[in-house]
């Protein structure tokens, strides 16, 4: 019975306790509560992706509801925004919305966060990313994931790209 999420929401604002956030937002995304932006708000503010336990409830929501807060919070300048972000949208059907926004998010994005949006390339099968993960080949970090996004692309320089590393390595 969702008739209640008004007033669960006037509790996640008002609400201090961890432990009565956390039964919070679990009843709200339970609900299928369809206010996935607020959702999302929620968790970056009160959920701990390291252990998380709401947010696999959040990637149950409606796929075309989460697409559309992840492209609205994909430039977000909260890292934890970001990357929530990012991992959401390898959680979606691929579209040209969607790879633009990763390639962008990608060239102006430093460090462990990139190694997410690799994984999200390579979870939406993206292609045309020998210019952009060919460099990340040799990183100890990002190296696998960038190949693995580069042997599974749809584009036959990007497969190419990959077999030749690999034969370069071995």
């Amino acid at each position: 019975d969702s008739s209640f999420n008004p007033i669960i929401w006037r509790a996640a604002r008002t609400e201090t306790a961890d432990d009565a956030l956390f039964w919070i937002g679990t009843t709200l995304l339970y609900l299928k509560d369809p206010h996935t932006t607020d959702l999302f708000d929620f968790l970056v503010a009160h959920d701990d992706f390291g252990d998380a336990h709401m947010l696999p409830l959040y990637t149950k929501l409606d796929k075309s509801a989460i697409k559309s807060t992840a492209y609205d919070r994909i430039n977000s300048k909260e890292p934890k925004a970001r990357l929530l972000a990012i991992q959401t949208l390898s959680l979606t059907d691929p579209d040209p919305t969607t790879e633009k926004l990763i390639k962008s998010a990608f060239a102006t994005t430093e460090g462990p966060t990139r190694g997410y949006l690799v994984y999200t390339m390579k979870a939406l099968k993206i292609g045309n990313l020998k210019s952009y993960l060919q460099p990340l080949l040799t990183d100890p970090i990002c190296g696998s994931i960038a190949f693995a996004a580069l042997l599974e692309s749809p584009t036959a320089e990007d497969r190419a790209c990959a077999e030749s590393s690999y034969s370069s390595a071995n």
